[in-house]
C-alpha cells in the first residue's frame, strides 16, 4: 500500500525544493492530510485550476482509503461471524 509517513517527510522537505513536481506533490498532499484532520479548506481567492484540481484528488485519494479500510474491516467481521476465517 501506499507509504504515507514517508510521503510526509518528503512533503515536509519540499520547502526547500522548488521543482514543480515537488510543488504539485506537496498541493496533493495537503488535500489528502486536510482530509485526514477533518479540514478541508475553501478557496476564497482565486487558485489556479491545477491547484485546485490536484488538491481535490488528494481528497479523493484520502476518501477511496477510507472506504477501502471500511469494506475490509466489514468484510473481517463478517467473516468472522460465519466462522469462514
Amino acid at each position: 500500500m501506499f507509504k504515507i509517513n514517508r510521503l510526509e517527510s518528503f512533503v515536509n522537505d519540499i520547502d526547500q525544493k522548488v521543482s514543480t513536481k515537488n510543488q504539485f506533490l506537496k498541493v496533493y498532499f495537503n488535500g489528502y492530510s486536510d482530509y485526514k484532520k477533518g479540514n478541508i479548506k475553501s478557496f476564497p481567492f482565486k487558485k489556479k485550476f491545477v491547484e485546485l484540481y490536484l488538491y481535490a484528488q488528494g481528497v479523493l485519494m484520502a476518501k477511496y482509503f477510507d472506504e477501502v479500510e471500511k469494506y475490509i474491516q466489514k468484510n473481517k467481521y463478517s467473516n468472522l461471524i460465519l466462522g469462514t476465517v
